[in-house]
C-alpha cells in the first residue's frame, strides 16, 4: 500500500519538495499517522475453523478413553490377584494349628478319662460301712427303676437282662457292693411275658427309700415299689426267687401327710386343680354340698345336681378280663401290665400312682384271712374293715392298700406317693374305692 498523493494546489506553490522524500527519512512511528497504518483483518490472522478445532476436541476424547481403560484393567487385575491370593487360606489350615487342634481334643480326653476316674473312685468312697453300702444299694435301685421304667415306656415290655440297659439308658450296670465277696450285678428277674420284673436285694442296716424307712432285711424291688420278701417268694439267699409284683405292694412304714388344702373342703390345691374347682371356695358350685363330698357321692362339683360321669373330669375304666370298672380323672394316664391285664397302673402329673392287681386265690380265703397268711406277724386289729363293691374288704395300717376277696381272686387297690412327700391325691383315691363295681362280662 502506499499514502496517495496530495491533491491541494497549495502544497505545490512555494514549495520544492518532491513526492517520495518522504521515504527516504528514517522510520519513525510517531511520525507517520495512525490512520495510515494497516494491518490484516483478524479472520485472516485466526485458525481454520473447520479443521484445527475438530482434530483437538477427538484426540482428547481418545486419550480419556485410553486412561479409563487403563485404569479399569488395573482395578480387575488387583481384584482377581487378590481373590485368588485369599482362596486357599480360606481352605487349608496350616499343619501347626491342626497339631494343636489334636492336642487339644487329646487334652479333653485325658480330662475326661481323669473326671471319670475321680468319679469313679469317689463312688467307692467309704463302703466299708454297712450304712455307706446300704446307702449305695438304694441309691443303685433307684436308678435302675428309672432306667427300667424308661425301658418300658419305649418297648412297651421289661427288658430280659440288665444288659439291655447300658448305652442306651445306662451308662454302665450298678454292682452291689457285698460284703466278703466282690461286688456282683444286681439279682434281676423279669415276669411273666416281660410286664414285670424283681430284683432281689438285702439291706444290712436299713436305709431310706424316698421318705419310706427299711430296716434290715430282704427286699424285692418291683414296677410299683419296694416289698419285703416276706411277701413271697421262696428262697431267702435272693436267687431264683419267683414272685409276682401284685402280690408285693409298696412298703409304707408311716402314713404321710396329706397336701395342703386351703378351703378345707377335703380337696387339696392340686386335686382343686384336677377337678376345676375353687381352691377358695369349700362349695364352688354353692349347693349346700362341700366339693370333696360331692365327688365322693359321685357328684359334679361344678354344677348343682348334676352327675360326676357326665362333668367330663373323670373317665371310666373296665378291664376285659377280670370284670370290674372303675372312675378315674380324665387328666391322668393309665397302662395294663401283665398279658391278662392282671395290673394296671393309673398315674397322675406329679408321679403319684393308683393301682389295681388281681391275684389269685385258689383256696377262696376271706380278704382278712388272706392277708394274714401273708403276713404272719400282722396284727389283725390294725385292720380298717370297709366295704368296696358291696364285699366286705380290708385296708392297710396305713389306710393305703385295699384288699378285696371276690370268688378266687384277691383285688388290691394301692395308693402310691411316689417320690412326693404328701399325698396330693387321698380324695381320687378314695373314689377308686367308691366306684369300683363289677360288671357282667
Amino acid at each position: 500500500m502506499f499514502t496517495p498523493p496530495n491533491n491541494n494546489p497549495a502544497d505545490n506553490s512555494g514549495n520544492d519538495q518532491q513526492p517520495n522524500q518522504a521515504a527516504d527519512l528514517p522510520f519513525n512511528e510517531e511520525s507517520v499517522p495512525e490512520e495510515d497504518i494497516h494491518t490484516m483483518p483478524d479472520k485472516f490472522l485466526q485458525p481454520s475453523s473447520s479443521a484445527a478445532p475438530g482434530r483437538g476436541r477427538v484426540n482428547w476424547l481418545i486419550l480419556g478413553i485410553v486412561i479409563f481403560l487403563a485404569l479399569g484393567g488395573v482395578i480387575v487385575t488387583v481384584i482377581l490377584f487378590l481373590g485368588r491370593s485369599q482362596a486357599p487360606a480360606a481352605v487349608v489350615l496350616p499343619p501347626a494349628n491342626q497339631t494343636q487342634l489334636n492336642a487339644n481334643a487329646a487334652t479333653t480326653t485325658n480330662d475326661n478319662l481323669n473326671l471319670n476316674g475321680n468319679l469313679n473312685q469317689n463312688a467307692n468312697i467309704n463302703l466299708d460301712s454297712a450304712a455307706a453300702r446300704d446307702a449305695r444299694r438304694l441309691s443303685d435301685l433307684a436308678g435302675l427303676a428309672s432306667a427300667l421304667n424308661l425301658y418300658f415306656a419305649t418297648y412297651q415290655i421289661f427288658p430280659s437282662s440288665l444288659n439291655n440297659l447300658v448305652s442306651e439308658f445306662l451308662n454302665e450296670l450298678p454292682l452291689n457292693p457285698a460284703t466278703g465277696t466282690a461286688p456282683a450285678v444286681y439279682n434281676y428277674q423279669p415276669g411273666e411275658g416281660q410286664q414285670s420284673y424283681q430284683i432281689a436285694f438285702s439291706l444290712e442296716n436299713g436305709g431310706n427309700w424316698g421318705i419310706v424307712k427299711l430296716p434290715a432285711g430282704n427286699y424285692y424291688l418291683t414296677p410299683i415299689g419296694v416289698a419285703p420278701q416276706s411277701l413271697g417268694g421262696n428262697n431267702n439267699n435272693n436267687t431264683n426267687a419267683n414272685i409276682s409284683s401284685t402280690a408285693t405292694p409298696p412298703i409304707i412304714s408311716s402314713v404321710p401327710g396329706k397336701g395342703l388344702d386351703s378351703d378345707n373342703d377335703g380337696l387339696s390345691d392340686i386335686e382343686e386343680n384336677l377337678y376345676r374347682t375353687n381352691p377358695a371356695l369349700a362349695d364352688t358350685d354353692n349347693d349346700g354340698y362341700a366339693d370333696a363330698a360331692e365327688i365322693l357321692g359321685l357328684y359334679d362339683p361344678l354344677k348343682p345336681n348334676a352327675r360326676l360321669m357326665a362333668s367330663g373330669l373323670i373317665k371310666v375304666y373296665q378291664n376285659p378280663n377280670y370284670h370290674y370298672s372303675l372312675f378315674y380323672p380324665a387328666a391322668w394316664s393309665y397302662r395294663a401290665l401283665g398279658a391278662d391285664n392282671s395290673e394296671v397302673i393309673f398315674t397322675a402329673t406329679t408321679g403319684e400312682f393308683i393301682k389295681v392287681g388281681v391275684v389269685a386265690n385258689p383256696l377262696s380265703l376271706s380278704a382278712v384271712n388272706w392277708y394274714l397268711a401273708q403276713n404272719k406277724t400282722a396284727d389283725p386289729a390294725t385292720l380298717k374293715k370297709v366295704t368296696v363293691a358291696d364285699f366286705p374288704a380290708i385296708q392297710s395300717p396305713d389306710g393305703l392298700i385295699a384288699y378285696l376277696a371276690a370268688g378266687s381272686n384277691i383285688y388290691t387297690i394301692a395308693y402310691d406317693i411316689g417320690s412326693q412327700q404328701q399325698m396330693n391325691f387321698y380324695t381320687t383315691y378314695q373314689l377308686f374305692l367308691k366306684s369300683f363295681i363289677f360288671v357282667n362280662p
